[in-house]
């Protein structure tokens, strides 16, 4: 079996063949709530076509009647690259977070121009908040002669500040600013990313400002750098793209970009997961506790199966200790279901780490329901 790339969104099922006969049947119902039935329809995987047809079909209804199930959102979008590709995707991916997202678009490379200016679409709109969507290519570069370009940290911070700076004079909005993807290229080898004006060491010192500043003055980092590393460089630049059409990143990429952005737009609307749900066998271990018995399931550290369920255990723990609560959700005898949390030296999770357990033969649906009203938390 392949490996699932990022990029494939492999945690959303695919659409089906009537994905469009699906959006038509919500235009065509004139009363009624459209939001959640526009929201359902999001959480696939959507390629660019179907995203631009559900973007339209969101414009269509909102000028009809506002839905009472989504969040409105007013984002402005200012980039060195053209978005045009993204912005569908954006909205698409915002629905999934119960978000009806509204996008003012500046024009190509306008980033300076549009901040500065009160008079400006982004500044004149109000919107929300600002992505400032920027990468390595959008910034100035020092030549030095005759030897060859020297790229400048400090002058790419101070222009990212006056830029943010004027957005929140101007229009009143927070932004959105992004990390920079490496490059590519090396001019140094294995020296470049400690060679001073270098674009590498340049790239890595803009970032780390950043990472401190944008927090500190009340605006919201979007890492696109870890983006791009998580899937590889090599898949998330496509030079054909932008020489082509000044596409940010490969085709293929936007999609999981899109999301990347979703899911900070959501924080912002209070929308961040608070709670995950586990079930136990061949989750938390290798076997079924019922049939195995305690003994027989693999959570042992030192055993290559154990080992990979300890880890999900382990991500589970970090997340506990950031604040999200845990419960778990099994169909299995409650006293054998809690055992190896009791009894098992393997485990990493304890009972005492699970907020609301739910061991018994009810469907998980009615449980899950159950989980939501004991932690008092929204379905959402």
């Amino acid at each position: 079996m392949p490996r699932l790339s990022l990029t494939d969104l492999p945690w959303l099922p695919r659409t089906g063949a009537d994905f469009r006969a699906e959006l038509r049947s919500v235009e065509q119902n004139e009363v009624g709530e459209w939001g959640s039935r526009l929201r359902s329809l999001s959480n696939q995987h959507l390629g660019l076509n179907q995203a631009i047809a559900l973007a339209r079909t969101l414009e269509l209804l909102r000028a009809r009647s506002p839905s009472s199930s989504l969040s409105t959102f007013r984002l402005g979008l200012v980039s060195n690259a053209a978005m045009d590709f993204l912005k569908p995707l954006l909205v698409a991916s915002a629905l999934r977070y119960g978000i009806a997202l509204e996008i003012i678009a500046a024009d190509f490379g306008q980033i300076m121009q549009e901040a500065i200016d009160p008079a400006s679409l982004i500044n004149t709109s109000k919107p929300d908040a600002v992505l400032l969507a920027v990468d390595h290519r959008g910034f100035p570069v020092c030549t030095a002669s005759p030897g060859w370009p020297l790229f400048d940290p400090l002058a790419a911070i101070d222009e990212l500040r006056v830029v943010r700076d004027a957005l929140r004079r101007n229009c009143g909005a927070l932004s959105l600013v992004q990390t920079l993807p490496a490059p590519m290229g090396l001019l140094f080898g294995s020296l470049d990313v400690g060679t001073s004006g270098t674009l590498r060491s340049t790239v890595a010192a803009i970032n780390l400002h950043l990472a401190r500043d944008v927090p500190e003055r009340g605006d919201v980092l979007v890492d696109i750098e870890w983006l791009a590393n998580a899937i590889g460089l090599d898949e998330w630049y496509d030079d054909r793209h932008w020489h082509m059409a000044r596409m940010p990143c490969a085709q293929k990429a936007l999609p999981l970009y899109a999301e990347f952005v979703a899911r900070c737009l959501a924080a912002i609307r209070g929308k961040s997961r608070k709670c995950l749900i586990l079930d136990l066998d061949n989750t938390l271990w290798g076997g079924v506790i019922g049939d195995d018995g305690l003994e027989g399931i693999a959570i042992n550290p030192g055993d290559a199966r154990g080992e990979a369920f300890r880890a999900i255990q382990a991500a589970a723990l970090d997340l506990r200790n950031r604040g999200v609560v845990l419960a778990v959700c099994s169909k299995n005898e409650d006293a054998i279901a809690r055992t190896p949390f009791r009894s098992h030296g393997g485990m990493l999770l304890k009972e005492d780490d699970i907020a609301v357990f739910m061991g018994n033969w009810d469907d998980k649906a009615t449980n899950i329901e159950r989980i939501a009203q004991r932690l008092e938390l929204g379905l959402d």
